[in-house]
Order: C-alpha cells, then structure tokens, then sequence
C-alpha cells in the first residue's frame, strides 16, 4: 500500500479525532513532524494565493480557506504521491518557499495524466457558435449588512473589502431560480438565508428581463409567505407541479418527507451501519408517491397564483427505489429547470443526489457503487420509472479510491435528434470545489454512454438547456461562472466560453454562491441568472446582487 493509501485509510478509521491529531498522523505516516514554519512564512504562504485562476492548474489549488488547515495533510499526499511517480526535487521536507512550485510540478502531471482535455473559458477553442452577450440587468441587491450566511467563513471574501469580509461566505440570497409564467411573465425566486434554507423572495419582470420588481402577496394588510408560483409547462399547455411547497419543513433539497407509520415492512441494508431501507414497492400506495398539482390549458382564470383551478394528482415512482424517510421529488420547485421534455413528449430528469435501488445492495446487507440515474415519464408526470444508469466517474484516484465516487450532481441535455448528454460535477482536490466538468454522451437515449470525458476547469453545478436552433449552452463554475456553447447538436465541440464572475484563486465561492439557471426566451436567446457579489449600487457601493442577462446564440 503506497502511504498516500495509507493516510486516507488511517484517516478513515479515526475520523472521530480532533483536527490536529489528524495533521499529526498524516506527518508521522509520511516520514515527517508537525509544520514549524514561522509566521511571516505562513503569512507569505497564504499571500501567494492572491489572484485569479489562469490555468488549470490554479483550478486545482483552489482552497476552502488560507491554506494553514491543508498542512501537513493533503498537500503532503500530494507531495508523497508525486515522489511514487518519479517526480524530481520533492524529496525530504519541502519549505514553504519552495512548495507552490513542488505542488506545481504535481498538478501539471495530474493534468496530463487525468484532464488531458480540460481547459479553462480562457482557452476554450472556437466552437462556431455567434455570441450576443447582453446587458446585466440587477433583479435585486441584497440589504446592506444583510448577506452574512450563519455557515460562513469570514477569510474568503477579504479580497473584496472590509464590508463583504465581515458578510460571510455566501449571503442570504442566492441560488435564484428563473421560470416563465402565465402572462408572459418572468419570475425569478431567491432563496434568503444560508445553505438549505427554505424562505424565498419573488421578483417578476413584463418585458423579457430588462426590469424587475418584488412581488408579495398580501392578506388583510399583511405579507403573506413566498408561494410556489411556478409550474412546469407542457407542449399543450397543460401545468403541473409538486403540491408540497418549496418553503414546507417536508421539502428537503429536492426530497419530499414521509412517515411510514407500520415499522413491519421488511427493511433492506445493514442495521449494523445504520442504513437501512424500505422498497418502496413494499410501502403502502398512498406513500409510493408524491402529490401533485395539475391544472389544464384555459383554466388559469387570467392569473398566475396557485389558488385558481388547480386539481390534485399523484406521481408513483419506481417500486424498487430504495427510500429510509423522504422521496426524490421529480419536479422540485428549486430546480424545475432540470426537468427536460422529450419530443414525444416524455419527461425526464437526472437526479440530483444518488437513487439507491433494490438491485444496488451487496450480499452482506451493504450498497454498492450507485450509478446516476435518470428518471423518464411517459403518461404526463404521474408515473416516474428509472429509465437510464450513467456510470459514476473518478478523475483523482490518488485522492479519492476507496472513499467515493467522486462525480455528484448530474445534469442531463437532450439533443432534439435523441442524444443525451451528461455533465458531472466533479469534487476537487482540497475541498467540493476547483474539480473538473466531466461529460459522457449517450446516442440511445441512455441504454449505454461514452467513456467520461473532463472538458473544462472548474466543473460545480453544471446546468444548461438546448435551444430551438440547435445550439446547447451550458453553465459551470465554483470557483468563478462561466458558459460554453455547442453546435454540433451531438455534445462534441463546446467552445466561445464566457466568463461571468471571475475565478478568485483561494476562495471557495468568492463572489458569487455559483448556482446560477436558465430560460429560453427565443429560438436563439436564453436569460441566464446568477449571483454576484461586488455589482456597483447606484451610490458606487459595490453589493450583492441577483442578475439576469440575456444572450442571443447563432452558428457563424
């Protein structure tokens, strides 16, 4: 076992320690001591971070924080695995002087070795596709001294002044959400508080996205709670969407909670673990499902809000899911956008988290490898059965073997000539982000894939849409937002990237919370919206604000 294995194992198994006797074990597993660099060293160290990402490499150093709580854990596996593949001058201990260079030498070999077709939005090639890029329009600045998230970490936004510093890591208002509504209006939903809060502010525009304003609705003087205005629309017409609203305490992160009442259904998994599981065929019918809110064309009754002439309905997924206390919700609110409508007319969605089914489990009661999975409707969205597996994907096995599949969230484009593509959020060396966008391409609509391809630097959140005239766009980001375009109508050639909010080198989500959606407002335009957090108010202070831009695409 190489020693880089053998500190991730003896991590594994003494996880429950505090921090700094795991930065004592990775030292004495690697032949060294606790770092005893001096503090203008360290201080020098952490300095020489400063700057923007330029190259993939500067991707794959990207750090949560100042780099102290990294030393002497994974730059010296890095370091260590660098010296098992021959790399010259990493022998004996390294000083701080000299290890941005020593690390250096590791990341180009990694990236030749595993991202060989990675690039960064500044040497994206030419794709042949025409760009427009339009005027950022604020939807809203966040209140002054309002954007302090209760999980963040002051260090990562002392680049942008003293006020962002002391704002927190991501703020309170991020993740906005875009949809059409009736009327043709646009809407766009922000999430106020810190990661995984469920209380929203709506903002609507009347002209396509060039203004907005906040929207409420009020009862007897006063302002009642953000509803779920949106809906997803079908060719015809017709709407539907989750009756569980986004801000209910049973709507967790695209899962809908369940209280499965009899405790004599028989349970999968291992008890021992702590995991176990229900079939989800096994549970009564009435929690096979999850409740939904139909209404047809017409019946709108000339408003949009969620009182007028909506029926319920149910939507029934795949008996041989494996569920504990919560079920994948196949068209949540936050991210309607992922939902695809096939031209015959099927929906299909690539799941935000895994979909552990009855096939997954090992003898031993354990899980395997679970692959992505897609789900597919042919009857309208009352029946979600799983229709397609995309192998998982694992680009660091010097860092991740044994620990986990290391591709998370992925997101699924349909070509209109039946070819799939799946785009992969890749977790990054020190932390969730600065790891590859990796994409596998399917042209039998998900019965087998291609072989996982990493095509740009970084790869968080990927999302995107394939507009009428055949050109795709797709978004990916953390450090940094960026777009690329495609063509070819098959996901081969992605190029003429775009860069939104530039790559701060060391800072997880420096400026902005990366996690930005689209909407199609034409055969060749699209509204993209996304955070930033240093847009100029009208008084020159720079804020945090919610943009909408639009962009118009067209084959050269």
């Amino acid at each position: 076992m190489h020693l880089s294995d053998q500190v991730v194992a003896q991590s594994r198994k003494l996880s429950i320690l505090c921090p700094m006797a795991l930065v004592a074990l990775g030292a004495a597993l690697l032949g060294g001591t606790v770092a005893t660099d001096s503090q203008a060293e360290i201080e020098a160290y952490d300095r020489s971070f400063d700057g923007y990402c330029e190259s993939v490499e500067d991707f794959m150093d990207c750090r949560p924080t100042n780099t102290g709580g990294n030393r002497p854990g994974t730059e010296d596996i890095l370091l260590e695995w660098g010296r098992e593949q021959g790399i010259e001058g990493l022998d004996g201990k390294i000083p701080l002087s000299r290890r941005r260079q020593a690390l250096d030498r590791v990341y180009q070999l990694i990236r030749k070795r595993y991202l060989p077709g990675a690039v960064t939005a500044k040497d994206a090639p030419d794709a042949g596709v025409k760009v427009l890029v339009g005027e950022p329009r604020v939807v809203m600045f966040a209140p002054e001294g309002k954007t302090a998230d209760k999980a963040g970490n002051i260090a990562r936004l002392g680049h942008l002044g003293p006020n962002f510093k002391k704002e927190g890591r991501w703020g309170q208002y991020m993740f906005p959400e875009v949809n059409r509504l009736k009327g043709g209006w646009i809407l766009v939903r922000v999430s106020v508080g810190g990661d995984g809060d469920r209380n929203y502010l709506d903002y609507v525009s009347g002209d396509g996205g060039k203004n907005w304003r906040y929207f409420a609705r009020y009862e007897e003087g006063a302002e009642m709670p953000s509803r779920d205005w949106a809906a997803l629309q079908l060719p015809d017409g017709e709407e539907i969407k989750v009756a569980v609203p986004q801000h209910d305490p049973r709507n967790i992160f695209g899962y809908v909670k369940i209280d499965v009442p009899d405790k004599n259904i028989k349970l999968y998994g291992s008890s021992y673990l702590g995991r176990q599981y229900y079939r989800l065929g096994d549970l009564p019918r009435d929690l096979q499902g999850v409740t939904l809110l139909r209404r047809k064309a017409g019946e709108e009754g000339g408003g949009w809000w969620p009182e007028q002439k909506w029926s319920e309905d149910k939507a029934y997924l795949d008996p041989d899911l494996l569920v504990r206390d919560s079920l994948p919700n196949p068209l949540h609110g936050l991210w309607l956008h992922e939902t695809k409508i096939l031209p015959d007319g099927s929906l299909v969605r690539a799941d935000f988290k895994s979909l552990p089914m009855i096939s997954d489990l090992r003898p031993d009661g354990t899980l395997g490898p679970e692959p992505h999975r897609v789900l597919r409707s042919s009857d309208r969205g009352r029946t979600w059965k799983v229709a397609a597996e995309i192998p998982g994907s694992n680009f660091y096995p010097f860092w991740f073997k044994g620990l986990t599949t290391a591709t998370v969230r992925v997101h699924l484009l349909a070509f209109p000539n039946g070819n799939w593509l799946a785009a992969f959020r890749h977790g990054g060396i020190y932390w969730s982000g600065g790891g590859p966008l990796i994409v596998r391409k399917s042209s039998d609509q998900g019965k087998t894939w291609s072989e996982p391809k990493a095509i740009r630097m970084p790869g968080v959140n990927p999302s995107g849409l394939v507009l009428e005239n055949g050109i795709a766009v797709m978004s990916y980001q953390r450090p940094g937002v960026f777009l690329t375009f495609c063509a070819d109508g098959q996901g081969d050639s992605w190029g003429n990237d775009v860069t939104l909010v530039k790559a701060w080198r060391h800072a997880r989500n420096e400026n902005s919370c990366c996690n930005g959606t689209f909407l199609a407002t034409g055969p060749d335009r699209f509204l993209y919206v996304y955070t930033k957090w240093d847009v100029p108010d009208p008084w020159g202070q720079p804020r945090l604000a919610v943009i909408a831009q639009e962009f118009v695409v067209s084959k050269k």
